[in-house]
């Protein structure tokens, strides 16, 4: 019998999902500055403290050729997170790793330290973790683990099935990470807000400023001296 044990980090890869059209953003998201940098290089400095080994997924290989990591176009390109999360799992089993951890590009509040709590998250190690939230699906499946049990319920779901993150999570066993096991729950849900649209950015952009501002008048008051 298996008992709780967290999800280990360099057993997976660490896949930002660049892809996507963009329709209500008006460009591609990925490169869109945010905070004085691209949208997905929050995304890809999230990941880094946690996983030795990440890369880009998306439709445009221009994208994110650009950031320094490795870069795959889609397997299946036009499914959306689906067809990203299939490329990065065939991407991984390549490398002999367990699975991937999947982060969309459009959710620069994400940091380093609300990956680690996610990860050290000891459940049961099923097919996937997922964090929850009060967003419209009741879950966050753009910033959670995946293993390879995932990856044979999400083929079959672009063969035959509807070809949507929820569709596979509920064809597979995963652990919901509770919201409060996070931090203060109306806070871990500002850090979820997704990016969509221009006002979004908007409302995203005042976040980053505010903890800009705070950062500095952190540091200038540990420079003074008594």
């Amino acid at each position: 019998m298996r008992g709780p044990r967290a999800w280990l980090p360099h057993h997976l890869l660490g896949v930002v999902i660049a892809g996507g059209e963009s329709r209500r953003y008006g460009r591609p998201k990925a490169l869109a500055l945010m905070g004085g940098k691209p949208m997905a290089l929050w995304a890809l400095d999230a990941l880094g403290p946690s996983f030795p080994l990440r890369g880009m997924v998306g439709s445009e290989l221009f994208v994110s050729r650009g950031f320094g990591v490795l870069s795959r176009p889609d397997l299946l390109p036009g499914l959306g997170p689906m067809g990203g999360l299939i490329t990065g799992l065939e991407w991984a089993k390549e490398m002999s790793l367990g699975g991937v951890f999947l982060l969309g590009c459009d959710m620069p509040l994400i940091d380093a330290g609300l990956i680690k709590r996610i990860l050290a998250f000891r459940g049961d190690r099923k097919a996937a973790l997922v964090p929850a939230s009060d967003g419209p699906l009741g879950m966050e499946p753009l910033c959670a683990a995946y293993g390879m049990e995932c990856l044979g319920p999400a083929r079959e779901l672009t063969r035959s099935g509807p070809r949507s993150m929820m569709a596979l999570l509920n064809a597979v066993d995963f652990d919901l990470l509770p919201l409060e096991e996070l931090g203060e729950p109306e806070e871990v849900n500002r850090v979820f807000t997704n990016v969509n649209t221009v006002e979004d950015g908007k409302k995203v952009e005042a976040v980053l400023e505010a903890r800009r501002e705070m950062a500095t008048a952190e540091g200038s008051a540990g420079l003074e001296t008594p």
